[in-house]
């Protein structure tokens, strides 16, 4: 068997494949068929690419390929081009982007093909595809959940934007340095994600493409910044920004920046502030129809109500959040509240619904198998203690002790590890100590605090 290659054309594939089709053949027959009438080994994978074309195949196998089906190959098979008369290589790989949010698999594929096409009629690829192929590449993975996949290819691209300083004005480095720094802030690493939100600032372009991604890379370190409860710092970044009129083109970055300095206002216990802000907020998140964003406020404003004693007024912004719930893409969203309306429930001793919310904030904890699990575990076992049902309690605890350590959430663990030891230590041991843990527990359960703060918007706001 020869190893000449040949280009095999889009219009080659989609005709063998439609004739394989009309033939009522699978893929894994055609193979087999190949195999026996030919005596060439050709697996249902190989069928497959071909079908899928713009690419590279051996000419022999091809050619065989195309005989069992009675396919004229020179005929079909196109020379490949690009419709430079159309598209510049950038202009083409910015509509791939596009297309990357609404039809990721469908974006995947042009890039495939194209990187394929360019590198067939130029011999080789350029720096610019190759940092585009690579973002793009981590951009899917990011959508599709697979981070180790996504750091790999974004760190690709940011090697390959290093060195290549010529392309810094398409500011695709620091969206990579933003990318990664999503990441690590989802995994808690927040040092590293703090290190590479300030590398993207310093490799923005404030003259070149994406001005966006300035106030992208705010809102993380906003963000960040907020986990490591450094409030006053992240509310500076985010005051840095707030006026700059050429933000307010981005709605849902301007909604998201709305959602963090809400809650950093309620953080800093500036409740009525807090509360001033995200009546506005709420007013552009309805007239967007940003539904994540008015659940966002709307707790955010149940929040801000009951630390200030407002329980009335708290339950029904609660109440209202819990009713888009249905509408809100980021379902992980309605653990906090359901856990908060719990807790409000439980205040007011409307006992049968403080464990139906509770129950219903574990149940999707569990079923996303998200952090905030830790937070509906914490919530379900202090109800059981108030109830004075021990045995539960200390179970869902020790539970969530485990989660929060899984997840490095020191505030959740150290609640957890006072209400165990108050349920695990005996006054006949020491009635001091046992004392002093009953204080200790009162006064966390039945401070202005009790309630959870939601964590920082999702930063993921790219166009």
């Amino acid at each position: 068997m020869g190893k000449e290659k040949i280009f095999v054309s889009e219009k080659l594939g989609s005709t063998i494949r439609k004739t394989r089709k009309k033939l009522r053949k699978t893929q894994e027959s055609v193979a087999n068929d190949i195999c026996e009438d030919y005596g060439i080994k050709i697996s249902a994978t190989y069928i497959s690419d071909i079908e899928r074309g713009v690419e590279h195949f051996n000419k022999e196998k091809l050619e065989i390929v195309c005989t069992y089906f009675d396919i004229n190959m020179d005929d079909i098979n196109e020379q490949p081009t690009l419709n430079q008369s159309e598209f510049s290589t950038i202009e083409y790989l910015k509509v791939i982007e596009v297309q990357m949010s609404d039809s990721p698999e469908v974006a995947m594929e042009a890039l495939r093909q194209y990187e394929q096409t360019f590198k067939y009629i130029n011999g080789s690829d350029s720096p610019i595809i190759r940092l585009y192929a690579s973002y793009l590449r981590g951009r899917f993975a990011s959508l599709r959940h697979k981070q180790d996949d996504a750091q790999k290819y974004f760190q690709q691209a940011i090697h390959i934007g290093e060195n290549y300083p010529d392309l810094s004005e398409t500011n695709l480095l620091p969206i990579c340095y933003y990318q990664m720094s999503r990441l690590y802030n989802y995994q808690n690493r927040l040092q590293e994600a703090l290190d590479y939100v300030n590398k993207g600032f310093s490799s923005f372009n404030e003259h070149g493409e994406r001005s966006y991604i300035y106030y992208v890379l705010s809102i993380n370190k906003a963000s960040i910044y907020m986990k490591l409860k450094k409030y006053s710092y992240a509310l500076s970044v985010i005051e840095n920004v707030w006026d700059d009129v050429r933000f307010l083109t981005y709605s849902d970055a301007k909604l998201n920046l709305y959602q963090q300095r809400v809650e950093l206002l309620n953080k800093l216990e500036r409740f009525e502030e807090a509360i001033r802000i995200a009546l506005v907020g709420l007013d552009l998140a309805r007239l967007d129809g940003n539904n994540d964003r008015k659940f966002e406020l709307l707790s955010s404003l149940g929040e801000a109500n009951a630390r200030l004693g407002d329980f009335k007024t708290a339950k029904k912004y609660f109440q209202l959040a819990q009713s888009l719930e249905g509408k809100i893409t980021n379902k992980s969203l309605a653990i906090t509240t359901y856990c908060n309306l719990g807790r409000i429930y439980t205040q007011s001793g409307e006992v049968s619904e403080a464990e139906s919310m509770l129950g219903s904030a574990v149940k999707l904890g569990r079923e996303l198998n998200d952090y905030r699990l830790c937070e509906a575990l914490v919530a379900q076992g202090e109800y059981y203690y108030l109830r004075n049902k021990r045995n539960k309690a200390r179970k869902v605890l020790e539970e969530c002790l485990n989660l929060s350590e899984r997840f490095d959430i020191d505030s959740i663990r150290d609640r957890v590890l006072l209400l165990l030891a108050r349920l695990t230590y005996s006054s006949d041991d020491n009635k001091y100590v046992s004392a002093l843990l009953s204080s200790l527990v009162e006064k966390m359960l039945g401070g202005r605090d009790m309630l959870f703060h939601h964590d920082p918007p999702d930063t993921d706001i790219l166009p």
